[in-house]
């Protein structure tokens, strides 16, 4: 039976099944096929989250056409990255994080102040709330998606307690079974001071990069919602790490462990024991990813955002959110410990897990030369800059902001980097060169496939050489350091505050 003889209603269910690029690929077939899916809406819309990196959000009051257009709304806002409206809340300094649409920071030495960071679009109020606690905070990290908030309590001697609290209310979070703390002491030098904290979290899993001055530095992942370890990995060559996927762990060190000489690389780490090369020790790295042997003295540091499992909060509601497979890992190279120069690389997550692909099961982990993995995954990157005195979170999903303000024609100006294949593929070639003009006055460069687009700053920015922007799922967020310190939340026309 030919299509033109089935009912129309049956003719869309089947069209319903198929995924977005399915529907594409049907679309150019026929005229009978692109008119139902122009005129049908739910199909509209499962295309239009497709090219545009996103995922449909819970169910909800909106119907599809809501979504479709509220959606489009958001598109062009980002595109045009225009600012509405901004406002300035004062910060008291000491220890903070944005992730996701919250920013959090220390109030005082057993407090945090939270800010949920509104979007007039997918419909998000900012709301303001204080958590308090019994103890000293010494760091915290946050994933607004599970509600969880987890403290590392200021103790001497140790062991070091990692409260797991709900970060609405500040309590023991429900899914925490019958541990409220993780329990933590170092297994290579106990009485060693530890000097700071990188806390992050994905899905299930905790993980902590303790690090020390005076001794090895320690990576600990923990399964948060039962308490077992799945990984433990003293390293004095360790530096950063980030999860990458579902169930791996990527870490930047200054020399492998199975090297004797020093060679900056990226090792990946396993958190599914089925594919652990070494039984007798769990905790050996699957992949190696090695630089160009010029880089021995180079100092590599890792930071991505969302973590791969993120999803908005259930309670916001959202129409719409990122979607989970779409995460560049930006890798920032400081040339030595005394250089105050670097650059940065934009990483694609799917192209470092492709190498996952080739490994065996059996053996030790596989290195893998510079040669083999680097032109590809490190051809999108940010030329020579400065030490950044303030490590912000400036990628999130397929987006990144250069985290200074940059000088174009003597005019300061926000720089904003979008590396998402399927929006560049919608681009117009009038944006494309636009783009590529745009690059070479930065000097970021040749022709790339990303598009760059340079933004005005909004008034109120009282001192341009102080501020240090971020990046969220709603907008930019820009931290303005100076003699007072300011947290100056800026918006682009999708958020606008005080409304």
């Amino acid at each position: 039976m030919p299509w033109q003889a089935l009912p129309i209603e049956l003719t869309i269910q089947v069209l319903e099944a198929l995924d977005p690029l399915s529907l594409v690929n049907c679309r150019r077939t026929s005229r009978l096929f692109k008119s139902l899916i122009d005129e049908t809406t739910t199909l509209q819309y499962r295309i239009a989250l497709y090219a545009s990196g996103m995922v449909d959000g819970p169910p909800g009051q909106l119907s599809s056409l809501e979504r479709l257009n509220l959606l489009r709304s958001y598109e062009a806002s980002w595109k045009n990255v225009d600012w509405s409206e901004h406002t300035s809340i004062p910060l008291p300094g000491g220890i903070w994080e944005l992730y996701g649409n919250v920013w959090a920071h220390g109030r005082g030495d057993n407090g945090i102040n939270c800010i949920q960071l509104p979007s007039r679009l997918r419909g998000i109020s900012m709301r303001q709330w204080t958590l308090e606690f019994d103890f000293t905070l010494r760091d915290f990290g946050m994933d607004p998606s599970q509600d969880l908030l987890v403290t590392i309590e200021m103790r001497h001697p140790q062991p070091c307690q990692i409260g797991l609290h709900t970060l609405s209310t500040g309590e023991k979070h429900p899914l925490a079974r019958n541990i409220a703390t993780l329990e933590y002491t170092r297994i290579v030098l106990e009485d060693a001071h530890i000097s700071s904290y990188s806390i992050r979290v994905s899905g299930d899993y905790v993980g902590i990069l303790f690090a020390s001055h005076e001794d090895e530095n320690e990576l600990v992942v923990w399964n948060w919602k039962t308490g077992a370890r799945c990984l433990v990995i003293p390293s004095a060559d360790m530096l950063s790490f980030t999860f990458l996927g579902h169930k791996f762990v990527l870490a930047s060190t200054l020399k492998p462990p199975h090297l004797v000489y020093r060679q900056p690389a990226l090792l990946l780490y396993s958190l599914d024991q089925r594919l652990v090369r070494n039984k007798d020790h769990a905790d050996t790295h699957l992949l190696c990813f090695l630089f160009r042997s010029y880089w021995s003295h180079s100092i590599i540091h890792l930071t991505s955002d969302p973590s791969p499992e993120w999803s908005p909060s259930p309670r916001l509601q959202v129409p719409f959110q990122i979607a989970g497979d779409d995460q560049i890992v930006a890798l920032h190279r400081q040339h030595n410990w005394a250089s105050f120069r670097g650059e940065t690389f934009l990483m694609p997550a799917s192209t470092l897990l492709e190498h996952v692909k080739d490994t065996p099961i059996e053996g030790e982990g596989r290195d893998i030369e510079w040669e083999s993995w680097g032109p590809r995954c490190c051809n999108e990157y940010v030329p020579s800059h400065g030490r950044w005195t303030v490590w912000p979170c400036f990628v999130f999903g397929m987006r990144y902001v250069f985290p200074r303000i940059q000088l174009l024609d003597d005019r300061p100006v926000m720089v904003v980097r979008d590396l998402c294949p399927r929006r560049y593929m919608r681009a117009t070639k009038e944006e494309r060169e636009e783009s590529n003009a745009l690059q070479r006055v930065l000097r970021w460069g040749g022709p790339s496939r990303s598009i760059v687009k340079c933004v005005p700053l909004p008034p109120g920015i009282r001192t341009p050489s102080g501020v240090h922007f971020m990046i969220s799922e709603d907008g930019i967020v820009a931290l303005e350091v100076g003699h007072r310190k300011d947290c100056v939340f800026m918006a682009a026309r999708l958020m606008p505050l005080g409304l």
